[in-house]
């Protein structure tokens, strides 16, 4: 699958959080992330009801149930629990890991070319980012 930057980012991701904290404990998480995470490198305009819709039907979801899972106050409860201990402890960058108490961006998602025998921090990265 191509890398391509999607022209219709920033989007508004809500809905896509909350539909992966609605599969999450589900066999069909990786499925629904999968088919979401394509669709994005696709350039597909994933803030429109309609994309994310044939998208998910596509790959076999009801887009209606994901709808309505969208709207459940416990998806909305575990979503906001779900991010208030990251945020509590000023994660930088995504995914993380803390090894000691200290942010460490995983490391299998970085390109090569910022690799060295040990992990940089995210405020590192953050700064290669910016160069």
């Amino acid at each position: 699958m191509p890398l391509l930057f999607n022209p219709h980012f920033p989007l508004n991701a809500l809905p896509l959080m909350r539909g992966a904290i609605a599969y999450l404990d589900t066999p069909r998480f990786d499925a629904c992330m999968n088919a979401i995470v394509e669709a994005a490198w696709q350039q597909q305009n994933l803030d429109k009801p309609q994309v994310l819709a044939g998208v998910l039907e596509a790959a076999g979801f009801d887009s209606a149930e994901f709808a309505r899972l969208n709207d459940e106050d416990s998806v909305k409860q575990r979503l906001k629990a779900d991010t208030e201990e990251p945020v509590e402890r000023d994660v930088f960058g995504a995914p993380s890991i803390f090894v000691d108490e200290q942010q460490r961006i995983v490391w299998t998602s970085l390109p090569k070319r910022w690799r060295a025998s040990d992990p940089p921090s995210a405020r590192a990265v953050a700064a290669r980012r910016r160069q």
